[in-house]
């Protein structure tokens, strides 16, 4: 995709949240348990993992939908669950999203898929899975279908989310599409079942390389080689576009970019070079990007430049990883923010792209810095007028570590701990002057008196304070040192106070 101007992936942005998404497939709970490893077993021949954090996430098409509502667009998720731990959890996930409306039907006797990755100095150890594939009866289906065909109206494009775990069948799959069709909706299919009979119709359906080479019975194809390469991609796609009446297909080709083809159009599309420390989700990111710029009424080969620089961004995290409006907009734009000699107006970008991230954007970049070995530091405060005895503090902090996170209470917290007066500047335009300093890596906004429920969530290594506080007085310096991390104390500078600096310029009564 060429380089945009700020504005114009502002404006990007905001027409991606405008669409209306229905997302049906199969939703999982995936696990990661993080630690560190310095023995082997005395028991057998392996690793014994010190586990210091687990964090569960959406996975499957519930890492699909979780990208679209990262992103602000709409997405109404259809799915199965079982009656169980997990199935409430992963209820409560889909909740948390802003965007996001979700159907359930809940079976008694149904295990929920659990996938748990066991991960430790930036190599996943192993994975574990609990997982049995389910069964609609004629009933169940109908009562599905039902449901889909109600929010089918309303959107503008369809995902299916295929897994091969009994949410999606042929069936089902050919009421979907005949239905979307009717309405003029485009349909995108992540497939499972390497018969795309199975998805007949479909506008496109988005598989990687080995899953196209499965569903091509032809296991060379797309190597890279002069005649099975790119050539041997768009033939083969072509024979099973007129087999299965598909518009297109967009395969995925790890470092080797994608290749799209469909009514009108062949075209490859290179990656940029960059350190992957995990795949997991990427092909979710794909095909939610894909589909959302479908829905937004991009050009199939637009939509696809999309989705290669979305996949681009998720590959560089680890765990299975959304992207951000901030990492899109950067990587649109190539990094630059500025246009005609000034910044993004911050009052013009959705709020989901604001200066600050979000608790969960905040956690996979904790995550990436550890898996990069980086020691994280935490502080946090109001910063409300910034003066020389702030930025001395947090050039002292982060001194402290690697990567810092500023925990900055939001207006309503700056309110209730100062008065009705305060803030005098907004948690954005804190948040933007903030990340302006060479010491600050990441802004995280609270609404708490305290940080302590975001450090929890966090969990960093490294807690730091102003010497004006004793240990004991610091907020949180308990979990922190439980969870193995250390509490730091550095100096103020004396004779600085946002409370001052505002009464020299209030008028004396």
């Amino acid at each position: 995709m060429k380089k945009l101007t700020a504005p114009e992936a502002v404006a990007l942005l905001k027409k991606l949240s405008t669409v209306q998404v229905l997302c049906i497939g199969d939703v999982m709970l995936d696990r990661f348990l993080y630690g560190k490893v310095d023995r082997i077993s005395p028991e057998a021949p392996v690793p014994v993992v010190h586990v210091s954090q687990e964090i569960e996430m959406l996975g499957g098409a519930g890492n699909v939908a979780q990208n679209i509502s990262s992103l602000e667009a709409s997405v109404h998720f259809v799915s199965v669950i079982g009656d169980d731990t997990a199935g409430a959890k992963i209820e409560t996930l889909l909740a948390s999203l802003k965007t996001a409306t979700a159907f359930f039907d809940k079976q008694a006797h149904q295990a929920t898929t659990v996938k748990t990755r066991i991960i430790a100095e930036r190599q996943q150890l192993v994975r574990v899975d609990r997982e049995n594939s389910l069964s609609l009866n004629t009933e169940q289906q109908k009562e599905l279908f039902h449901t889909i065909k109600k929010a089918l109206a309303k959107s503008d494009v369809v995902i299916l989310s295929d897994y091969g775990k009994g949410v999606l069948n042929p069936s089902l799959n050919a009421d979907i599409i005949k239905e979307a069709q009717a309405l003029n909706i485009p349909v995108v299919v992540d497939p499972k079942s390497t018969y795309y009979g199975d998805y007949a119709g479909a506008s496109f359906i988005t598989p990687n390389l080995k899953e196209f080479q499965n569903a091509c019975q032809r296991e060379n194809i797309g190597a890279g080689e002069k005649t099975n390469g790119d050539n041997g991609i768009h033939e083969a796609a072509q024979t099973l576009m007129n087999s299965h009446s598909l518009k297109g297909l967009l395969v995925t080709r790890s470092q080797d970019g994608m290749s799209l083809i469909d009514e009108t159009t062949h075209a490859h599309i290179t990656t940029k070079a960059q350190e992957v420390f995990d795949v997991s989700g990427a092909g979710d990111t794909v095909v939610a990007l894909f589909s959302l710029a479908l829905g937004a009424g991009l050009s199939s080969t637009q939509a696809a430049q999309l989705a290669n620089a979305a996949a681009g961004i998720v590959v560089g995290k680890v765990g299975t990883a959304m992207v951000s409006p901030a990492d899109l907009i950067k990587a649109l734009t190539h990094g630059d923010n500025k246009t005609n000699g000034g910044e993004i107006d911050i009052n013009t970008i959705p709020s989901c792209a604001h200066s600050h991230s979000s608790w969960e954007d905040a956690l996979t970049q904790v995550l990436q810095w550890r898996a990069e070995g980086k020691k994280v530091g935490f502080t946090n405060g109001c910063f409300d007028i910034l003066h020389p005895g702030h930025t001395t503090l947090l050039a002292q902090t982060k001194a402290q570590c690697d990567k810092l996170i500023l925990g900055l209470n939001s207006d309503a917290s700056v309110t209730k701990l100062k008065g009705p007066t305060r803030p005098v500047n907004t948690q954005d335009a804190r948040a933007q002057v903030l990340l302006a300093l060479e010491s600050i890596d990441l802004v995280v906004v609270f609404d708490e008196d305290t940080p302590l429920k975001l450090l929890k969530h966090l969990k960093p290594d490294l807690l730091i304070k102003g010497a004006d506080y004793t240990l004991d007085q610091v907020i949180g310096a308990k979990e922190v040192q439980q969870w193995g991390g250390k509490v730091c104390l550095v100096d103020l500078v004396p004779g600085h106070s946002t409370t001052n600096t505002i009464k020299r310029f209030t008028p004396s009564a």
